[in-house]
């Protein structure tokens, strides 16, 4: 054997989120003022009878004549019915059309006359208001100050976008220029879920605004979270090392002596030498996660408590309380090192008594920032005075979650709970998890040489160079009295990873071909854990043969 070849391939996929568009620029040909909204288009209805609307060809837009207090004409043809009312956009153009204080603006989630949500600003004034409309009387209004006073004859574009139930974001700027007047959120106290968007205005004087350029999108319903839940209600097992006796999502940290096993429908760990991490890799985070699991004070004086952003046996934080006391530390594990980074060392408001449960839940909505509570199950008294860090050491976006016991005394756990933004498998679910955005499946933000898919299928870390995953491993090896060659490769276990693999041959780079051929698989090593190993063997008959392996 001459030489060897390690060539990773691979195969882009992409999948598309579709949505629902519904426009209108109002060019189309004239008619006077009018109770008919048919003339004025066929989707458009107006919330009374004695309002009056006209199609304008002076830029093709929609007049208004307003004789009454309130005036709405919202488009029926599509709702926002999408998850409460949730992931869509709307916006509009519009503008006073005198020096009237005249209110103008938005409607949407319109249920009726009496209630629906409303976005406008006063023309000639500064003011503009977030109200709705409940029962006919106006509630949670929130009223505003605009960076400048709303000029008549002056278009602006009123925007409203949703991707939370019931909170909204609204921007309120110049048509055209886009300098924005106002921007903000919006979560009113009454709830409307769903409904329909369209034009309001507030006036009882004469020719009063105009409107241009409907637009609404509203997107599919959005998925659920990505969520992971065990409460171990399952068969008692002895203490093991073999985490698939636990579940086959929980693995201990590699190299550990560590010995975890069900008893009573809760997770233990027997007494150990080594401080001991079982994460659940069934979800890998990025940052806006939420993870709970109660954890029980079961010795004095022994530190017991979670573990997250996981990355490997020497580099994860965790948050522990110790039994018999008022003490709690988040700590940063770094490199092996279990105290790098100390960044909570501080006393509880009451004693974490031992044989008590305690519910530890920490949640992260950008990177580095911490929100962490502490409380004894089924209470919601916050025990720990101090419940947010934002780490300016920048150590671990995204990695596992699980359960965390130091070299002491056994613990004991129950209800793990995590969950994660909503859940795309494969390739983006695993992007998705570092906290930055890390690109495509041929892109390589570490520099290190390797392309994202490789890091992907062996294991590694797009965002370390230092951590390029499980390389494959080959040699010559002895099968009966016969040397073959050997290459063994790292595959992920997860059967949603969307990877295949396989190997390629060739006996000529120069001017060979490669084929999927020449080898066998002698058989996998399913380790429980993140990787599988495939051991994969070829006769020793040519002079040089080369081999690469293939991630699709």
């Amino acid at each position: 054997m001459k030489k060897s070849m390690l060539i990773i391939g691979m195969l882009c996929a992409a999948s598309a989120a579709w949505s629902t568009l519904v426009t209108d620029d109002f060019n189309r040909a004239d008619v006077d003022y009018t109770t008919d909204t048919s003339l004025i288009g066929p989707h458009w209805q107006q919330d009374g009878t004695t309002n009056k609307w006209q199609l304008n060809g002076t830029g093709g837009m929609i007049y208004t004549d307003i004789k009454v207090a309130e005036a709405i004409m919202y488009n029926d043809e599509l709702a926002t019915t999408s998850g409460n009312g949730t992931n869509f956009t709307f916006s509009l153009d519009m503008a006073g059309r005198h020096d009237d204080t005249v209110w103008l603006g938005v409607a949407f989630n319109y249920q009726d006359g009496e209630n629906f949500y409303a976005v406008r600003y006063k023309n000639t004034t500064d003011s503009y208001q977030l109200l709705a409309r409940v029962g006919g009387a106006w509630s949670s209004v929130v009223g505003g100050v605009a960076s400048e006073v709303f000029t008549n004859e002056t278009l602006y574009t009123i925007s409203i976008t949703s991707s939370d139930p019931h909170e909204f974001t609204y921007r309120i700027a110049k048509a055209g220029d886009d300098s924005l007047v106002a921007v903000g959120t919006y979560n009113p106290s009454d709830h409307f879920d769903g409904g329909y968007a369209g034009l309001y205005q507030s006036s009882t004087g004469g020719a009063d605004a105009k409107f241009d350029n409907f637009s609404l999108e509203v997107g599919p319903t959005p998925p659920p979270p990505a969520e992971v839940v065990d409460d171990f209600n399952r068969a008692d097992t002895l203490p093991s090392s073999n985490t698939l006796l636990l579940g086959g999502d929980w693995t201990q940290a590699s190299g550990s002596p560590n010995e975890w096993f069900i008893d009573n429908n809760s997770m233990n760990l027997a007494t150990h030498a080594n401080p001991a991490v079982l994460y659940n890799t069934a979800l890998r985070t990025g940052t806006n996660f939420t993870m709970s699991v109660d954890v029980l004070a079961k010795t004095n004086d022994v530190w017991t408590g979670v573990a997250f952003n996981y990355q490997d046996n020497g580099n994860f934080y965790y948050l522990r309380f110790k039994g018999g006391t008022d003490n709690y530390q988040l700590i940063g594990a770094v490199d092996g090192n279990q105290t790098a980074e100390v960044l909570v060392n501080l006393a509880a408001s009451a004693t974490f008594a031992t044989g008590t449960y305690y519910t530890v839940t920490i949640a992260s909505d950008s990177p580095y920032d911490i929100d962490f509570t502490i409380v004894e199950t089924g209470s919601s008294t916050v025990l720990n005075g101090t419940t947010n860090i934002v780490d300016g050491s920048s150590s671990f976006t995204g990695g596992y979650a699980g359960l965390y016991s130091p070299s002491a005394g056994g613990s004991k756990f129950d209800n793990f709970s995590l969950q994660g933004p909503p859940g795309a498998t494969g390739y983006a679910g695993w992007a998705a998890g570092w906290g930055i955005d890390i690109g495509a499946e041929t892109a390589d933000p570490d520099g290190d040489g390797l392309l994202n898919i490789y890091e992907y299928g062996q294991g590694g870390d797009p965002t370390n160079a230092a951590n390029q995953g499980t390389s494959p491993e080959f040699g010559i090896v002895n099968v009966g009295g016969t040397n073959w060659f050997g290459y063994l490769y790292p595959q992920l276990a997860d059967p949603d990873s969307g990877l295949s693999y396989f190997l390629e041959t060739s006996t000529d780079l120069a001017i060979g071909t490669w084929v999927n051929a020449g080898y066998t698989v002698a058989g996998t090593n399913v380790t429980g854990g993140e990787l599988d190993f495939v051991t994969n063997v070829t006769d020793t008959v040519d002079s040089q043969k080369f081999i690469r392996l293939i991630i699709e």
